[in-house]
């Protein structure tokens, strides 16, 4: 399916890119700069805010603006006037490098935000290009109407799998290897294993698929190996819930209880080995029995991480970045390894960090919108 979907980003892209030229997004603003269009009022710039080209930049001493456009990341501090064709070089080649991945991140970002169904708060404050009513007319994104194009503010969530499914035994879930099938974090048939926690997996007992309707708030895949905070949906008068890990196998091989919805790991304690495959449940197992979906997830070791992000470190486009912009190519560099858990944590500490920043909403819920989680897309778009 992500497949399928890089397929038809790309196609659209190119088809994109043939009429016209893309539009110029803002990746971030410091200080005092406005927007003069050809025809319109001065826009004040915000983070995310997509332009049209024709237009110029209009900055105050002492102010900067990163800009995006056909995979150029420039950095503006001239004062005064400066036209876009200026600051871009339409004969530079793009690098096949984490600046262009990074580069296609901020377009899906943007578009598929345009383009949800979800209005974003600001939505007044995005620029000429944001929302084009024909965007062949006037080089904007925007469709006449968002939601036929069955972007993660559809009507029906239900229908597309993810947290935001009206019927939560149906989601997708976090860790999932196809997000939008019907099954678990990673497991692909949870119902059929002959029960979760029996003492025999391959015999009937233990919980069945008609237990595990608890939504995990914690995605699987990589997780580091140190300590990992895992969360799962909360359950209303339970003072007390149960934590297991079981094996590929479905033997459990850790337990322990808390009093939050939510557990501190330490591997060392669990014994976990690295590289192997591990399912997470937690919940209530007293009748009726109430547990999450079992998240999968593989121990990775530490220094394969610290090396992940090594290399963003020393791209040039990290060290002409400010530190929000950093830790959003940060979270993509987790993102792009498989380390969905430390990425969410990054992610919701960037949004708290930055309430008001677009660009981080918007590479917020895309990573959401990845992992079929469209409910908790829209509810950050919205903020």
């Amino acid at each position: 399916m992500k497949g399928l979907y890089s397929f038809f980003v790309i196609l659209f892209m190119a088809q994109f890119l043939s009429a016209q030229d893309m539009p110029v997004i803002v990746i971030s603003v410091e200080g005092n700069a406005t927007y003069v269009p050809q025809n319109g009022k001065i826009i004040k710039l915000i983070p995310g805010a997509t332009l049209l080209n024709s237009g110029k930049l209009n900055l105050k001493p002492g102010s900067a603006v990163q800009l995006y456009t056909n995979g150029q990341f420039v950095n503006v501090k001239t004062p005064g006037d400066v036209a876009f064709s200026s600051v871009f070089d339409s004969e530079k080649e793009v690098a096949l490098d984490f600046e262009e991945s990074f580069g296609r991140v901020v377009e899906d970002a943007v578009w598929n935000t345009m383009n949800s169904g979800v209005e974003i708060k600001a939505a007044k404050k995005m620029g000429d290009a944001w929302g084009a009513e024909k965007p062949g007319e006037r080089g904007g994104w925007g469709a006449d109407k968002p939601g036929d194009r069955g972007g993660w503010g559809a009507d029906k969530p239900g229908d597309r799998g993810g947290w935001g499914a009206d019927k939560p035994g149906e989601r997708g879930g976090w860790g999932a290897d196809k997000p939008g099938d019907r099954g678990g974090w990673g497991a692909d048939k949870p119902g059929e294993r002959g029960g979760w926690g029996a003492e025999k997996p391959g015999e009937r007992g233990g919980w069945g698929k008609e237990d595990m309707k608890l939504m995990p708030d914690s995605p699987g895949g990589l997780y580091r190996n140190g300590v990992n905070t895992v969360k799962w949906e909360p359950i209303s008068g339970v003072k007390e819930y149960e934590f297991y890990i079981f094996d590929e196998n479905g033997n459990q091989v850790f337990s322990r209880k808390s009093k939050a919805n939510q557990m501190r790991l330490e591997f060392k304690e669990a014994k976990l080995s690295p590289r192997k495959k591990y399912f997470w449940v937690a919940g209530k197992t007293q009748k009726p029995a109430l547990v999450s979906r079992p998240v999968q997830f593989t121990v990775e070791d530490e220094q394969q991480i610290n090396s992940t992000l090594a290399g963003v470190k020393n791209s040039d486009l990290y060290r002409k970045s400010n530190a929000t912009i950093q830790s959003l190519m940060e979270t993509v560099a987790l993102e792009n390894n498989q380390l969905f858990l430390e990425a969410k944590t990054k992610y919701e500490a960037l949004a708290k960090a930055n309430p008001t920043n677009n660009m981080v909403k918007m590479f917020y819920a895309e990573f959401c919108r990845k992992m079929g989680e469209y409910h908790l897309a829209k509810s950050i778009i919205k903020k």
